[in-house]
């Protein structure tokens, strides 16, 4: 639940194409589908060699900042990156502060775009 900007938690609880945890809530099964696949990520996340970008916030209480700090870790990429945006939650990219999120994909993908 997004307690940080209780407008966009507002926002998702009435938006039907999203899950929300007023209408739906952690079901066991849906906790535990979670869990297998975060425990397959992480056991092969080293042969994971295509470049990449990592966007996070260390308040994300959705997603724990550490997989993000794990999978810039462990990947196979030679070629990865984490970006932290502090102050913010976990819905990045409609949070304030996105068009700085924004700019930093823009950027990121800029500098590995072949030339036009």
């Amino acid at each position: 639940m997004n307690t940080k900007f209780p407008f966009l938690q507002e926002e998702m609880d009435r938006d039907p194409r999203c899950l929300s945890s007023r209408t739906v809530g952690t079901t066991a099964r849906m906790a535990n589908e979670y869990l297998h696949a975060t425990e397959a990520c992480r056991k092969d996340v080293g042969a994971m060699t295509t470049p990449f970008l990592t966007l996070h916030s260390h308040q994300d209480t959705s997603v724990d900042p550490e997989s993000s700090e794990h999978l810039h870790a462990h990947a196979g990429a030679r070629d990865k990156s984490v970006k932290w945006f502090d102050g913010m939650w976990h819905n990045l990219l409609l949070e304030p502060g996105k068009d700085e999120v924004l700019d930093e994909i823009v950027s990121w993908y800029s500098a590995r775009a072949p030339p036009a």
